[in-house]
């Protein structure tokens, strides 16, 4: 049976919370400013957008536990 690794989980919050961050911000200066202020316009938004969906697709990244030494 699969063990559960700290690491891994950790990692997962980690990826979770630069994948919210990156859509909020993205989403507070569209509605604030409008796209014109987002760095390239629609390829900064498109680019954000990507790097959003990689983090989250960084957590169904799961690490196995190595065995135990002998």
């Amino acid at each position: 049976m699969a063990q559960s690794n700290p690491d891994s989980k950790v990692s997962h919050i980690a990826m979770w919370i630069i994948a919210i961050t990156l859509v909020l911000c993205l989403a507070l200066v569209i509605l604030v400013e409008g796209v014109d202020t987002v760095p390239h316009g629609w390829i900064g938004v498109g680019v954000t957008l990507a790097l959003a969906v990689g983090a989250v697709l960084m957590t169904r990244i799961h690490f196995e536990v190595a065995p135990p030494k002998r």
